[in-house]
């Protein structure tokens, strides 16, 4: 129960979170928030291995620059056999203090995830604990790579035996622009 729940979140966690970009006059966010821009505009889909079932599993996402431009907000959804229920809620923002961008947000079951993202050799490592309603806490790494304007990957790992064990890799194509401003 409690893998397949993480194998869930981790699937959601950094992928398939669609957006709409919001026409805004504010300067550009501060920091290293601005790296991650590339996200917010149009539609994100991955595709998953099939389900137990055989049916074809994408997760969809959506990601938005807030509107004072200082935060990435986004939200998730499975789409399996043609129906959409929603996932993850969070947002990206950038700590001054820490000098670093922080990320937050919930699942659909109650579970609430929390981290920070550094840059590594342009990969944004995303160092998690995703903290479950039972009160049991996991931590798990992202790593995501942006492959052009219309993609990007997300390889999710989890902490095993004191190394970091690759648990999916899923690469996200953008399938609808953001609409015009």
């Amino acid at each position: 129960m409690i893998l397949n729940r993480v194998a869930l979140f981790l699937f959601a966690l950094a992928f398939s979170l669609t957006a709409r970009a919001e026409a805004t006059n504010q300067p550009p966010a501060t920091g290293g928030l601005a790296a991650l821009g590339f996200l917010a505009g149009g539609t994100w889909q991955g595709e998953l291995p099939p389900g137990p079932d055989g049916q074809k599993v994408t997760i969809e996402a959506r990601f938005a620059w807030t509107e004072n431009h200082q935060g990435i907000r986004f939200d998730s959804a499975w789409l399996v056999g043609g129906r959409k229920s929603p996932y993850t809620s969070g947002i990206y923002l950038w700590n001054p203090q820490s000098n670093q961008i922080v990320i937050t947000y919930s699942d659909n079951e109650g579970g609430l995830t929390t981290g920070t993202v550094s840059l590594a050799d342009d990969v944004f490592v995303h160092n998690l604990q995703l903290n479950y309603p039972s009160g049991k806490a996991e931590n798990i790494q992202t790593k995501l790579t942006h492959s052009g304007s219309d993609g990007f990957t997300n390889a999710i790992f989890r902490l095993k035996d004191g190394q970091w064990d690759k648990f999916v890799e899923v690469h996200y194509q953008k399938t609808k622009p953001a609409p015009p401003g």
